[in-house]
């Protein structure tokens, strides 16, 4: 049984210039959008006409493919991750020289072979029964949109335009036997729930990413690996504000300079990840009562309360620089690294406990030559 082949209907008049300008707008190639727009409309004012053989066709197809491999390996290589949307907004650019010869040439379709190089391997028999001549007009106009949703120009004109193009592309081949007045309602209708599709889509992303970030923030920033965190640097992200409380720091007495909080501090950095050289810990044995832990021999100057939720039993809590001493009921244990990391094991849950601290940096360890350093603090609002 023979396999059979719709040939694609030409673009309607002027679609192609549109779909190429709309383009060009939301991509910021306007000015080449225009000249690409006029070259391909000229060809409805210029008879003349060039007779191209099939292996022309090949060979342009095979110099564009070309193209295309190399722009992906170079915008990859550039751009990184955002790469894909690069890509997708030279497209039309890509394969343009295709669409030229095609519109330009005395046969004004080409083979499905000039596309898929497989076609190009089959005996004569097989060749006539697929490789039919099609018209890829307007499949260069899909193109055009998709690289236009590329671009970053976040308006309702964008929609609206986009709506107007397939409207005028769906009229030239609307069925004949419907009245236009039914066909315009229908028309109306997908619009309009194409709309409403949208709006409703953003929403529940933004609904699902509110929940998700809610949950990383209760179960996953509040708990640090005293002995390795994966960080992004270099990578740009999107900042986001929040209300929660995540510390509750109360002094005796009003602050009169900031108070700086530390957490956790690792001195190696390999492929986006900070660890700590040596995970050994030294564990603090408490004082007579059993309420309390000193840390140093530093004087104690300051005190503050400092209430945190753990994730686990065990983790780590952010004390301010200089803390000597450690006050709370129901602590089971307190280590400390070599880079001053303090780790403690207590109930899940809010827990509450006092600083003793003089306000100075951490005496435990300093940064030697060639050894990196980084400590994650916060900064209350005084």
């Amino acid at each position: 049984m023979k396999a059979t082949y719709s040939i694609l209907l030409p673009a309607p008049p002027f679609i192609l210039g549109a779909g190429l300008l709309l383009w060009g707008w939301q991509n910021q190639f306007l000015a080449y959008a225009a000249v690409m727009a006029i070259i391909v409309e000229c060809a409805r004012l210029v008879h003349w006409r060039w007779s191209t053989p099939e292996k022309e066709f090949n060979n342009i197809a095979d110099l564009s493919g070309v193209g295309f491999f190399i722009a992906v390996v170079y915008i990859f290589f550039t751009v990184r991750s955002q790469g894909i949307y690069t890509i997708l907004s030279v497209l039309p650019f890509v394969f343009f020289l295709v669409l030229i010869t095609q519109i330009y040439s005395e046969q004004g379709t080409l083979k499905l072979s000039v596309l898929l190089v497989s076609l190009r391997k089959l005996d004569l028999e097989s060749a006539r029964a697929i490789n039919k001549s099609i018209d890829i007009s307007l499949p260069y106009f899909v193109l055009c949109l998709i690289a236009a949703s590329a671009g970053n120009q976040r308006t309702i004109w964008f929609y609206i335009l986009v709506c107007l193009l397939l409207g005028y592309i769906l009229w030239h081949g609307r069925p004949a036997r419907y009245h236009a007045i039914i066909w315009i309602i229908c028309v109306t209708i997908a619009v309009a729930a194409g709309y409403a599709g949208q709006i409703g889509i953003r929403n529940a992303q933004r609904a699902i990413e509110l929940s998700l970030m809610s949950v990383f923030d209760q179960f996953m920033w509040r708990y640090r690996d005293p002995n390795r965190a994966t960080t992004a640097i270099g990578s740009i992200g999107r900042l986001k504000l929040s209300d929660r409380i995540l510390l509750r720091v109360k002094t005796p007495q009003p602050l009169t300079s900031p108070l700086y909080l530390h957490e956790a501090t690792y001195d190696n950095y390999n492929y986006g990840v900070w660890s700590t050289s040596s995970p050994t810990n030294t564990t603090f044995d408490p004082d007579p009562g059993g309420a309390s832990w000193t840390l140093n021999d530093l004087p104690q100057s300051r005190e503050a309360s400092i209430a945190t939720y753990m994730v686990k039993d065990t983790g780590v809590i952010p004390l301010p620089h200089g803390t000597s001493k450690i006050k709370g009921t129901g602590i089971i244990e307190i280590n400390q690294n070599k880079v001053g990391t303090i780790n403690m094991e207590i109930r899940e849950g809010w827990i509450r406990y006092a600083s003793e601290y003089s306000g100075g940096r951490l005496p435990d360890w300093q940064p030697g030559p060639g050894d990196l350093h980084v400590a994650e603090t916060y900064k209350p609002v005084l």
